[in-house]
């Protein structure tokens, strides 16, 4: 057992650990539907009690304006992909105040913070408090908690908004919902199903159809599908069976409650030595449920490396046959049927097997893949892959035409012609941005990266690195297997003979320069006679080949994030493809497209201690006492650049910053009014390299009001760490993700719940 292992075992252990009782928030209503007043009493909560262990959201029974559990139920788990894992959704058949009584009173060893929504201003919200909570005295575990909200509408309000429109329904949404996922709710509570006195033939008996939805809506039932799918399968094999199987019912009150789907869904694994995923739909069988069929074949080689991999292929073949299901059948959508095809796709077959046998087994046919199902379903289960990755769309068609189909090159523009014009008619962006030619212009095979290697190489010399004498470098541009193989090789350094190996098939070429800023830093430490003794490649089984390959990974990433970004002030285009090969590389390898932005003062730097050990007051205490300009031109004009260079770092800094330099980041502050800060916060940070960062950081200056137009677009992965809450607010209604700082752990405690 390593040192690291025994670590995580005494750490988790509960004789090991401070013991405290545990802290459970509870959060109960009607819920019908939930708003983002609801959505805002979560999020605060927690933002204000951050040391509780879990908050439970219980959802209220019974039915408003026609609105159901279920209804309710299917937009908190919504909701629930923006809010931290420890928020639990419960729905109860009891009165929601019942419930957290029962709670308390069944739990009695657990602290009980019974949270409590109000909207400020609003003297009804207080009242209803009062009346709701008459008997919490009775339980001596249960402590009040008010949660007050700038804002918020009630279910009321949003019953009525989305009777009138999507619109009107949108504004009483959380503004952090994705488009498709406002979609999604909107349809859940306009979900309808008609019985039909006459039977269509459909099978079902009455007729049922379902009410047209917007896309993107399925995605939350894609994924919960893979999940289960993917955890049965694991306890299948962890039990020692050779096949894994899961099944489940989904439609309006079958056993999994969906409104706009009716299918049985069936998924099989073989565990063997092969890897194959197959998947078949049957939209209108002659009875019974329609169907989604999966087949997977698993090599238990890969297990349990390839989970995550599996689990993307996954949601494209479950999202692919959804699509199926509903271009025929009792799941159609209206005005979207479509013809069958069976003639065409067997005109398609040749061989001595039989057409169905040959469409099942190889589809190397381009034309099969201008067949008019098969356009839409692709393209829906690229989509949905091509999000869940978070990679351009296009760039997931090139790979899946290219590689995993291996189509040749003229088949593949014509299909991509095809799925272009077909694309913008069932509202998947395909072909958003450039127009050029991503093989072409950035084929690695014929990319000069000749320069791009000696500026880097020059770049993180000077950056401290020991690079002479510099390294052979090898390009493997042909190495097929290797690029079919999930798990085969980017890059390696090989000491002895001091070579980088590149593998570039495949990848986009700063991507491979990427790779070959982390084999740099392994030069670095060979010249240092660092890797010597070296006799595994398993960072599990060997301590200190952890340490130098985490100095590799995090010193390389920063250094190289370094370079391009001075490349891409310095060059016009250095890539080829501006702005879009510049985003499209920022991805960094088996990461997600996260970017921090991170405060310093009051978060990393101790302003307050600075300003209280030169003025003998806290600094609101000052202002309150002298004003505003006192409060300045004691900084900026008594002391100067010298306040700033002062200032000691804050407590538990060096931890979150070590753990934020694992991604790209860059400093996000505000300058003082004559900005004297700028040189001063400055010349702190390089006063800092070496003891907090661990190589020198871009600062970025915006007044706070104005931090969050860093960027023109925040998404979901732009995240800010700031200790003032308006910022807060500016950010997240700008489309970002902001964390309030309270202390280094509560924030590494938040971007781990993010999933960094």
């Amino acid at each position: 057992m390593n040192n690291l292992t025994k670590f995580l075992i005494n750490e988790l252990s509960p004789d090991q650990r401070t013991k405290r009782p545990k802290k459970v928030g509870l959060y109960a209503g009607g819920f019908k539907p939930p708003t983002n007043g609801h959505y805002k009493v979560v999020t605060q909560a927690l933002a204000d009690n951050p040391d509780l262990d879990e908050l439970i959201v219980y959802i209220g029974a019974g039915k408003r304006d026609g609105i159901d559990q279920a209804q309710s139920m299917l937009i908190w788990d919504i909701y629930k992909k923006y809010l931290p894992y420890k928020v639990i959704l419960e729905p109860t058949s009891k009165p929601p105040i019942r419930a957290v009584y029962d709670y308390a009173k069944e739990n009695p060893e657990v602290e009980v913070d019974w949270i409590l929504g109000a909207r400020e201003g609003n003297e009804e919200d207080f009242t209803d408090i009062a009346k709701r909570t008459q008997a919490a005295d009775n339980y001596p575990n249960i402590t009040l908690r008010t949660t007050v909200t700038d804002s918020g509408a009630s279910g009321t309000a949003a019953r009525n908004a989305y009777k009138v429109s999507q619109e009107k329904l949108e504004k009483l949404l959380p503004k952090k919902l994705s488009q498709a996922d406002k979609d999604e709710v909107y349809n859940i509570l306009n979900r309808t199903i008609s019985e039909n006195k006459k039977n269509c033939g459909c099978g079902q008996d009455p007729c049922i159809t379902y009410g047209t939805l917007n896309e993107g809506k399925y995605d939350s039932l894609v994924t919960k599908l893979a999940r289960f799918t993917l955890n049965a399968w694991k306890g299948d094999l962890k039990d020692g069976q050779e096949t894994g199987f899961f099944e489940l019912e989904i439609g309006p009150g079958l056993e999994f409650d969906y409104p706009h789907l009716k299918f049985l869904y069936q998924a099989k694994a073989k565990f063997g030595d092969v890897f194959k995923p197959t998947g078949s739909a049957t939209p209108n069988p002659s009875r019974g449920l329609p169907k989604v069929q999966l087949r997977y074949y698993l090599s238990t080689e890969d297990l349990p490396r390839m989970w995550e991999q599996i689990a993307f292929d996954l949601r494209n073949t479950i999202r692919h046959e959804i699509e199926h299901l509903m271009q025929s059948g009792p799941n159609v959508k209206k005005g979207k049927e479509m013809k069958g095809d069976y003639l065409k796709r067997k005109e398609l077959m040749t061989g001595e097997k039989p057409w169905w046998a040959i469409w099942r087994d190889k589809y190397k046919d381009a034309e099969y893949y201008k067949l008019e199902k098969e356009v839409d379903a692709n393209l829906q289960g690229l989509y949905l892959k091509a999000k869940k990755v978070r990679k351009p769309l296009e760039f997931v068609i090139d790979n899946y035409l290219n590689y995993d189909l291996n189509l040749p090159s003229e088949d593949i523009k014509g299909i991509k012609a095809l799925w272009r014009e077909r694309a913008p008619k069932i509202n998947v962006p395909v072909f958003e941005g450039k127009k050029q030619k991503l093989n072409e212009v950035l084929n690695p095979k014929t990319f000069n990266f000749d320069p791009l290697l000696k500026s880097i190489v020059q770049s993180m010399e000077n950056d401290g690195l020991k690079l002479k004498p510099y390294p052979k470098v090898i390009f493997k541009h042909n190495e097929e297997a290797n690029a079919d193989n999930f798990f085969g090789n980017t890059a390696y350094y090989a000491p002895d003979s001091n070579e980088i190996v590149l593998y570039t098939l495949g990848r986009h070429p700063k991507d491979i320069m990427r790779s070959f800023a982390h084999e740099l830093v392994h030069v670095h430490q060979n010249h240092e006679d660092r890797l010597h003794d070296i006799t595994t490649d398993d960072i599990n089984a060997d301590e200190h080949l952890e340490r130098l390959e985490r100095e590799a990974y995090e010193t390389g990433n920063i250094m190289f994030r370094s370079w391009t970004s001075k490349s891409k002030n310095e060059s016009k285009d250095p890539f080829g493809l501006k702005a879009y090969a510049y985003d499209l590389a920022q991805l960094n390898e088996n990461e997600e497209n996260w970017y921090i932005y991170l405060d310093m003062d009051g978060v990393v730097a101790n302003f307050n201690k600075r300003f209280e050990d030169l003025s003998g007051m806290l600094p609101q205490a000052f202002v309150d006492k002298n004003g505003l300009n006192a409060f300045w031109d004691l900084i900026d004009e008594k002391h100067k650049v010298a306040f700033w260079r002062g200032i000691e770092i804050m407590p538990g800094a060096e931890k979150l910053v070590n753990f934020v330099s694992k991604y790209p980041y860059e400093m996000l502050t505000a300058p003082s009014v004559k900005k004297q800060s700028i040189i001063g916060k400055g010349l702190w940070v390089k006063d800092k390299v070496g003891t907090l960062y661990p190589s020198k950081p871009k600062v970025t200056y915006r007044p706070a009001k104005l931090k969050h137009t860093v960027k023109p677009n925040l998404t979901q992965y732009d995240i800010l760490i700031d200790d003032k809450k308006s910022t807060i607010d500016r950010w997240n209604n700008a489309g970002g993700t902001a964390i309030f700082y309270v202390n280094a752990d509560q924030v590494i405690d938040e971007l781990k719940n993010l999933g960094l």
